[in-house]
């Protein structure tokens, strides 16, 4: 079982120090650069995703700085423990927190190369919504 945390001063550079596999590291922002923009943007919600008191994961969601959509911004698993079915644990629970605090979608970019974040999104039924201007797929699931 999983909880997610938020990401605190007391825990930030652990969140920091998690690694995705060398194939991954240009499919999400280094951790540590979410955790300096949710610094200066208070809507965004940096998290841990933990397990048995040990941070696996890290996940940022809210709602954009830029417009009125909700974001998922991130989403990783540590190398060390993917393959554990904890990314779909994360998004259960993320889910379940949105709807929990009155958000009525979510949207989510990835790489077009990240079938993995792709299959993902899809099981959870969030719907292809076409290509952002930064080159990432879009979809969006409907709370």
């Amino acid at each position: 079982m999983i909880v997610l945390m938020p990401i605190t001063e007391q825990n930030w550079e652990t969140a920091a120090d998690l690694e995705l596999e060398e194939y991954q590291r240009d499919f999400v922002r280094p951790n540590a650069w979410s955790i300096a923009e949710a610094s200066f943007h208070s809507e965004l919600k940096p998290m841990g995703i933990y397990r048995g008191g040990t941070m696996v994961g890290f996940l940022m969601y809210g709602k954009s700085y830029r417009s009125e959509r909700t974001w998922l911004y991130r989403l990783m698993i540590d190398k060390k423990y993917q393959g554990q079915g904890l990314g779909k644990q994360a998004m259960e629970l993320l889910i379940r927190r949105m709807r929990d605090e009155g958000y009525a979608e979510i949207s989510v970019g990835y790489e077009p190369e990240n079938s993995v974040a792709e299959r993902l999104y899809a099981k959870f039924g969030f719907q292809p919504t076409g290509m952002a201007e930064w080159g990432e797929k879009t979809a969006r699931l409907i709370l």
